[in-house]
Formats: structure tokens, C-alpha cells, sequence
């Protein structure tokens, strides 16, 4: 029997004839019984001997079913792509064949693969198998860094210089500025991208941005007009607009000892001589950009203070509401060439801020004081009074009222207000109600419903408020006394009320005996105060009444009732 695969599991089965037994055995592999096992390929001589001393020599051949072998021819992803391949060829063993990859696929031959080992495993149809590992390269993209020149002071004067690395030159380069250099110059700020395509057709991108050495600004240039017996300190950066933080002043004119602070930009004319006097505001630029210089000119005037007027308005109330925060400015007439001072007395006081107008927060009276724009200490000789009230609206409505079904009930609301007399009602839902807009409306509905009521008074100031109407759809009523007496007023005791469909009555007296028990549907039906045909003694009387609702829910009752003749 042949050997399989390249495994010692041949055999060699020895038939012996003639001669006189018994036989001894002598294989060229030192073995000595008959038959021998577990053989690899190859070549075996035996020597048989019989008990005369007889001899007989054989050779026998154990041939092999060889393993298959493999080979591969193998195709290399590119750029980072699934696009590798593997062609196997199979030679030996015997078909047909499986297949058994390190990545699960069965198939002989395998493609799109990214770079990696693959090991594959193949089982001829005897169970023989081989083994094999190939290796899927990669021809990278390219790999891009960039050196940047920023540009300077808002010149284009910027540049990018590209390395490439890796791929297969030659490179082809496309810059989001429709360049196709590999290195760019003469930029200006911004941001770049470039995408270099290798030969084999790979692919990198890339952003570098060139920044800037910006440009300072000292801002517009500025100018204002002043009385020379002004004591207003003036603030030099209030006259020059879009200046860049961190610059100098200079006082560019002879100025009086004491009256310029550099540090702070701040100027005192009064005392000085009538004339113009010329500041600098200087903001050192960035190496290599240069310095931005703004310039005021302050001209001061010999001038004599002409009060303005009393200031005048047209609305000198304001009323906000309590709760809310007060947007509505005291506003007086428009005066050119005056501002405003705003104190809280008519006289003295605090400044409480200077403008066209003042938004207070508190209730109260505030004042107002025109002051001339040109000579901040030449005021008017009185104030204006403004007055801010708050006014609050106060709503009372019951918080439930309980009626039947489809039964009208009016709900009565009422309302005040610190301040208004005059309110809008809203009412919601609608559904339900005689009116949406009135105050005391009636309600009709068949379930429980929430209604929310919304007052404002002629100022914007409001109240809201909600009223349940409950709907009762059950009601018991029981007596607690009757008088039998033929009166036709209370002469029978008996249940009434709503949706009720049965009554059951047992009535006893105080020693426990029963003197009345029936079950009707008919609630005109009850006790008359007799037993057995004979009036009962006046006095208390227990009972029990089971009441089935329409529904057939039913509910015990049970109390005192008193018997009066």
C-alpha cells in the first residue's frame, strides 16, 4: 500500500509459499515480522529463511501521493487602494482542490486586496495540503510638508515651499489658485491647497496657510471745539474712531503744566489761551511694518455761557409694570446743540448719567438739566421733573365652580389696578362661554373644563387667572327629618337626585326593627311613616338606601332620619 502525502502510512503485505515453516523475516529496515506498516516511500529488500535453512530474497517498492505545491504571481496595490490582486497556481496533489485564505475567502485566485499577507491553505482531494504566504506590496501616495513665508504688513509677498516625498515622480501640482508650480511666491494671506498627483496616478492634498504681519491703525482723525472756561476734562480717543488699543499720545502744541496726561489721553482747556492745540496718537507698528499716526485738533474759544432753556417735554410720566423690567426712556424735546444731565433732585443731587434720554429702573421722580454740548458748565437755570410710577393689575375669580350638565353658570370675576380703570378681558377657551371678552360670562359644559382669564388695563399691565368648572353628573339627596302629616309638604321619606336608576330602602328603629324596606326605580316612591298600615311613633330612625346609578354602579348610604308628626 502507497504512501499518502508525504506521511509514513505505507504497508507491505508478504505472502510466503514453499519451504518448510516456519519462516524467519529479515527487512532491510531491521524489521523482522511478516507484514510490515507505517511506511514512508521508498524501497524495502526481505530475506526469508525456512527451517531446512532455505533462503528467498524480494524488493518492494512503497510509492507516494505527493502534497500539491503552489506558486504565485502577485500584483501590488497602489496609492493606499483595495486594488491588489494574488494569481495562484496549483501543481501536484490531485484535483480537485480547496481553498482556504487567512482573510476567509475560498476562492483560488483573489483580488481587490489592500497591501498585506495572505496565507492560503489547499486540500487536494486525498486530504494532502500545502501551505503558503504571499505578500500584497503598496506604492504609496506621496506625502507632502510645506515651509511658509508669511506674508507682511497687507503686501503679497507671502511664499510656499512644497517637498514631496514618496510616490513615483515625475509630480503634477494644482493649487486652489489655479498655480501649478510646486512652489508659490509673491502670496498675500490666506489659505492654499494643493493636490500633487504622482505618475502612478496617486494622490496627496495639503492646506498651508500664509499669514500676515497686520497693519496698525491709529484710527480717523479728530476734532472739537471747546470754551476756554470749560473745566470738562476732555477725552481725546472719544474724538478719533477705529483706532487700534496701545498707542501713545502726544501733545503736539505748547500746553499749560499738568493739563495733558499722556497715559490716559486726557486734556484740560480751561486756563489755556484761545487757539488750536494739535495731539498725536501714535501705534507702533510690527517690525517690518511701519507706525499709524491720527491727529485732533482741539480748538479753544474765549466764550460766555449762554444758559440754555428749561428743558421741555412732551410726556413727562412714565409708567411701567410691576414685575417687568422699565424700557421706556424719559424723552425730552430736541434741542440742538444741548444735552442732557439727569439727576435724581430737583437741585444738587446725584448725575445719574448725561444723554438725550434715561431709562430709570425705579419708581420715582428724576430731573433733567440741559447742558450746552460746547461748554459742558454752562447749564440751565432749572430742571425738568420726570415721574416713573408702576401700576399692577389685580384679578379675583373663584377657583372652582361645580355644576350639572348642560347647566349655565355664570362666573364673576373682579378686577383693580394701582393705576388703570379701564380693562380688556380675554377668556379661553371659547368653547362653552357667552363671551370671550367680558367679564362675568356663562358657562355651559358637559365636562370638567379649566377656563383662563387675561385682564390688561389701558397701560399694558395685566393679570391671568384660571376657574375650574367641575360637572357633577351624580347627585344623592337624603332628608334628615319628614313630617307624614298630609300636609303634601316632606310627607314621604325618600331619595332624590340625579342619574339614579333603583333605590333600595331598609329603615329601622332604635331597638334594631325593621319598619320599612322596598326597592323601586320609582323616586317618587318612599316611606310614609307607617308600619304594617299603623303610624310609627314620632323619633329617630336608622336607614340604609342602596342608590344604582344609570350606570349600574351602585353606592350605600346610610344615616338618621327623623320622624316628626
Amino acid at each position: 500500500t502507497d504512501a499518502s502525502c508525504g506521511n509514513s502510512d505505507g504497508a507491505i503485505d508478504l505472502t510466503v509459499a514453499g519451504g518448510v515453516a516456519p519462516y524467519t523475516y529479515q527487512w532491510s529496515n531491521t524489521l523482522s515480522d511478516e507484514d510490515i506498516t507505517n511506511l514512508p516511500a521508498g524501497d524495502y529488500d526481505v530475506t526469508v529463511t525456512d527451517a531446512n535453512g532455505c533462503t528467498a530474497t524480494l524488493t518492494a517498492t512503497v510509492a507516494d501521493s505527493n502534497a500539491p505545491t503552489l506558486s504565485v504571481v502577485v500584483t501590488d496595490a497602489s496609492c493606499g487602494n483595495a486594488d491588489g490582486a494574488i494569481d495562484l497556481t496549483v501543481a501536484g496533489g490531485v484535483a480537485p482542490y480547496t481553498f482556504a485564505w487567512s482573510n476567509t475567502l475560498t476562492d483560488e485566485d483573489l483580488t481587490n486586496l489592500p497591501s498585506g499577507d495572505y496565507e492560503v491553505t489547499v486540500t487536494d482531494v486525498n486530504g494532502c495540503t500545502a501551505t503558503l504566504t504571499a505578500t500584497v506590496a503598496d506604492s504609496n501616495a506621496p506625502t507632502l510638508s510645506v515651509v511658509v513665508t508669511d506674508a507682511s504688513c497687507g503686501n503679497a509677498d507671502g511664499a510656499i515651499d512644497l517637498t514631496v516625498a514618496g510616490g513615483t515622480a515625475p509630480y503634477t501640482f494644482a493649487w486652489s489658485n489655479t498655480l501649478t508650480d510646486e512652489d508659490l511666491t509673491n502670496l498675500p494671506s490666506g489659505d492654499y491647497e494643493v493636490t500633487v498627483t504622482d505618475a502612478n496616478g496617486c494622490t496627496a492634498t495639503l492646506t498651508a496657510t500664509v499669514g500676515d504681519t497686520p497693519v496698525v491703525d491709529a484710527g480717523q482723525d479728530g476734532a472739537m471745539e471747546v470754551c476756554s472756561t470749560s473745566a470738562t476734562v476732555v477725552q481725546l480717543a472719544d474724538l478719533i474712531m477705529g483706532e487700534d488699543a496701545g498707542g501713545t499720545w502726544t501733545a503736539n502744541s505748547a500746553v499749560n503744566a499738568g493739563s495733558f496726561d499722556s497715559g490716559a489721553g486726557t486734556f484740560a482747556p480751561i486756563g489755556h489761551l484761545a487757539g488750536v492745540y494739535e495731539f498725536s496718537y501714535i501705534v507702533q507698528g510690527l517690525l517690518p511694518c511701519t507706525n499709524d499716526t491720527s491727529t485732533v485738533l482741539l480748538t479753544i474759544n474765549i466764550c460766555e455761557c449762554v444758559p440754555p432753556l428749561t428743558p421741555i417735554t412732551l410726556a413727562a410720566t412714565v409708567i411701567s409694570c410691576v414685575g417687568e423690567v422699565n424700557t421706556t426712556p424719559f424723552v425730552p424735546v430736541e434741542v440742538p446743540g444741548v444735552t442732557y444731565n439727569w439727576y435724581d433732585a430737583a437741585v444738587g443731587g446725584n448725575l445719574l448719567g448725561t444723554g438725550a434720554t434715561f431709562t430709570a429702573q425705579t419708581p420715582g421722580t428724576y430731573y433733567a438739566e440741559a447742558v450746552s454740548i460746547s461748554d459742558p458748565d454752562c447749564v440751565s437755570h432749572v430742571r425738568l421733573a420726570f415721574v416713573l410710577l408702576q401700576d399692577q393689575v389685580a384679578l379675583t375669580v373663584p377657583y372652582m365652580l361645580t355644576t350639572l350638565p348642560g347647566d349655565p353658570i355664570q362666573i364673576n370675576a373682579f378686577v383693580s389696578a394701582t393705576l388703570g380703570t379701564s380693562f380688556t378681558w380675554q377668556w379661553t377657551p371659547a368653547a362653552g362661554l357667552s363671551c370671550t371678552n367680558c367679564p362675568n360670562p356663562w358657562v355651559t359644559v358637559t365636562e370638567n373644563t379649566t377656563f383662563t382669564v387675561t385682564v390688561v388695563d389701558e397701560y399694558g399691565c395685566s393679570a391671568t387667572a384660571m376657574v375650574i368648572i367641575e360637572v357633577i353628573d351624580r347627585i344623592v339627596l337624603i332628608p334628615n327629618a319628614f313630617s307624614p302629616n298630609g300636609d303634601g309638604v316632606n310627607d314621604i321619606f325618600r331619595v332624590t337626585g340625579l342619574n339614579i336608576a333603583q333605590v333600595e330602602y331598609h329603615v329601622y328603629d332604635r331597638w334594631g326593627n325593621e319598619m320599612y324596606s322596598q326597592t323601586t326605580t320609582d323616586l317618587l316612591v318612599g316611606w310614609d311613616g307607617t308600619h304594617n298600615g299603623t303610624d310609627c311613633e314620632l323619633g329617630v330612625y336608622v336607614y340604609y338606601c342602596i342608590v344604582t346609578y344609570e350606570d349600574g354602579e351602585q353606592q350605600l348610604f346610610e344615616g338618621n332620619v327623623t320622624l316628626i308628626w
